[in-house]
């Protein structure tokens, strides 16, 4: 009885943060995340959980020149996310041609297609990340071009795409976490 006791709290104790999500991101659907969003601030984050961290883009990306987000508060979102990605490990996506990782020092370690989670276009992110993820042989076709998409669609995180995050995440909280019960 004890040992399924134990298996059931560090089951809740396996936890993702993501941090700078939507206010009406998929994240807010999926069990076992703690989402920052506009409404609870990112910058409230002390927890312990990995990190899948989607800090603004506009700032960094080819867009750059037209971005109307506020530089310096993108700028420290970004700072925000590579200090608790580095410390508790986890992830930071940024899109092709985002400048984010060359300005703190990092090197993005992985190149997915969106349209391999089911985003509509053949939308190419980088994502830096402290633990070995496993790509999913996806190959879904994009169905159209990124440019044509509506603004409020072109920021948009699949829902494939946060579940294996989330997983990758949570397997590595779960070896994390098992060494302290032994």
């Amino acid at each position: 009885m004890f040992q399924g006791a134990r298996r059931r709290a560090l089951f809740f104790l396996v936890m993702v943060a993501v941090l700078f999500a939507k206010t009406n991101s998929v994240y807010h659907t999926l069990p076992g995340v703690e989402v920052y969003d506009t409404k609870r601030d990112a910058f409230t984050f002390y927890g312990s959980f990995p990190v899948i961290a989607h800090p603004p883009c506009g700032i960094w990306g080819k867009y750059k020149k037209v971005c109307k987000e506020d530089k310096e508060y993108a700028y420290e979102c970004a700072a925000l996310a590579v200090k608790w990605v580095v410390r508790n490990g986890g992830v930071i996506e940024q899109p092709l041609g985002s400048g984010l990782f060359r300005a703190f020092g990092l090197k993005p370690n992985y190149r997915v297609f969106m349209s391999d989670f089911g985003y509509p276009a053949k939308k190419t992110t980088l994502l830096y990340s402290t633990v070995k993820l496993t790509l999913p042989a996806l190959h879904l076709p994009a169905k159209c071009v990124f440019e044509r998409l509506a603004k409020k669609h072109r920021d948009v995180t699949p829902v494939e795409m946060a579940k294996w995050l989330i997983d990758s995440l949570t397997l590595l909280a779960r070896f994390t976490k098992s060494e302290c019960w032994v």
